[in-house]
């Protein structure tokens, strides 16, 4: 091939590939289906395209499950997010959060004073110690 044909080559191809990405996405989309599963819809959409796509998903009556690496594309059009996380697929809005170290401390400690409060034997000194250490981890 000569050299100088190569670059006039390439622009065409990505214009095809758009227009044969956009003709697909168009024929799912139109088709009667209660759940669409996309992978990276996104790809080779230039933004007029990418705008339409977002706007029908919003709308779309079904289930749309969809892969993107596109964030703000992501934020308009997805209600929920999934990860994965170490293999494992795990829904960050419902993952429990260990309790922070202090946060622990502060409800063992916080225990062991009603303990003791309730405890009539219990040392006047001893109460006081543990309310200081209440006192400086909420500090």
């Amino acid at each position: 091939m000569p050299r100088f044909v190569f670059p006039q080559i390439i622009p065409e191809f990505l214009v095809f590939r758009q227009s044969l990405v956009k003709l697909q996405l168009i024929c799912i989309l139109v088709g009667q289906y209660n759940v669409l599963m996309l992978d990276e819809p996104t790809n080779y959409l230039d933004v007029d395209a990418l705008d339409a796509l977002a706007d029908y998903l919003q709308n779309y009556p079904g289930t749309v499950i969809f892969v993107s690496h596109d964030e703000p594309f992501r934020q308009a059009v997805a209600t929920r997010v999934l990860q994965f996380e170490t293999h494992q697929l795990v829904d960050p809005d419902k993952v429990v959060k260990a309790p922070q170290p202090v946060e622990a401390d502060l409800a063992v400690l916080q225990f062991k004073y009603d303990q003791l409060m309730a405890d009539p034997t219990s040392s006047t000194a001893a109460i006081q110690a543990l309310r200081q250490q209440i006192d400086r981890l909420k500090a």
